[in-house]
């Protein structure tokens, strides 16, 4: 449609599924369990989004909207004709409306949001499309970020702890070193003055840090 054309005007029209004719040529193909997820969507919201024909009644759009129709052995669906479209507009929006659709992503965050309210509201979230595998997924609590920067380095740190102190300063040491000891996951290694530390050697990859006290 050009610039200087008028938008063409679209009304809705309820017809008989006999008056309504599948595009033989259509790439979109619809297993047998999407369909029955589209009649249970149609069953709980409503047929709520047409069909579209062309000048002819031939499907454009909502072939599976049509089959979940048929399984649901409904009298009459919601359609809108689209005439304004050249033969090969057609058969590209055909194309474009199933592929513009699968190009979307979702903002996980605000989906976990989503599917935790309607949880909560008791609603039945199989009807959002999601498999079992997905759901559960999307209800498992989310993952906490890994620290970045400085902090990740402190955190790497902490496993293994090397603490040097004079001989003279043990008794003014051994209370820290005993609540160091206590964290989870820290690992403790204490030498004095002029002696070697202990045969245990920390990872290459997280060297200790020596504090002198």
């Amino acid at each position: 449609m050009s610039k200087t054309q008028r938008p063409p005007v679209l009304s809705i029209r309820y017809l008989p599924l006999s008056a309504i004719k599948p595009d033989p040529k259509n790439p979109r193909r619809h297993p047998a369990k999407q369909v029955e997820q589209i009649a249970a969507s149609i069953q709980t919201f409503g047929f709520n989004v047409p069909v579209l024909l062309d000048g002819a009644g031939v499907l454009i759009a909502g072939h599976g909207r049509l089959q979940a129709a048929q399984l649901l052995r409904l009298q009459t669906v919601p359609t809108i004709r689209i005439d304004h479209l050249t033969p090969a507009q057609r058969r590209a929006f055909m194309v474009a409306d199933n592929q513009l659709t699968i190009n979307a992503e979702w903002d996980e965050a605000l989906l976990r949001d989503a599917v935790a309210d309607l949880q909560a509201q008791e609603f039945p979230t199989e009807l959002l499309g999601f498999n079992a595998a997905e759901l559960a997924a999307l209800c498992a609590p989310a993952a906490e970020p890994e620290p970045e920067g400085p902090d990740k380095d402190k955190s790497a740190a902490l496993d293994w702890v090397l603490i040097s102190f004079p001989r003279r300063k043990w008794k003014e040491i051994k209370s820290a070193v005993e609540v160091i000891s206590a964290v989870p996951g820290v690992k403790v290694e204490t030498t004095r003055d002029g002696e070697r530390p202990a045969t245990t050697t920390a990872p290459a990859e997280r060297r200790p840090s020596a504090a002198r006290l």
